[in-house]
């Protein structure tokens, strides 16, 4: 997954957007979106490096920038606080 584009459909448990850019001094990448299924607690982003990151959703939101990077995103996962995968968006990975 890279470049621009993503979902926003209220069937699905969230809404996801990516984006990229580039300066002279700085290349990052972000992901972001709308968490809709209160179950889904923590969002885990893949990048294409195999790095991870997750975080807590705050607001029914969530939030990933990853500076100095000029990478894509594999997956996107939505995981509740038991720890099990709700909804993935990308490759399915273990």
């Amino acid at each position: 997954m890279g470049g621009g584009g993503g979902v926003s459909d209220t069937d699905t448990p969230l809404s996801f957007s990516l984006g990229s850019g580039s300066s002279e001094s700085e290349e990052y990448v972000i992901a972001y979106g709308e968490v809709y299924n209160n179950k889904i607690k923590t969002i885990e982003v893949a990048f294409t490096d195999n790095q991870r990151e997750s975080q807590s959703v705050i607001n029914n939101g969530y939030l990933f920038i990853r500076t100095k990077y000029k990478g894509g995103i594999k997956s996107l996962k939505g995981i509740d606080d038991n720890g099990n995968i709700l909804f993935t968006i990308g490759a399915n990975e273990a």
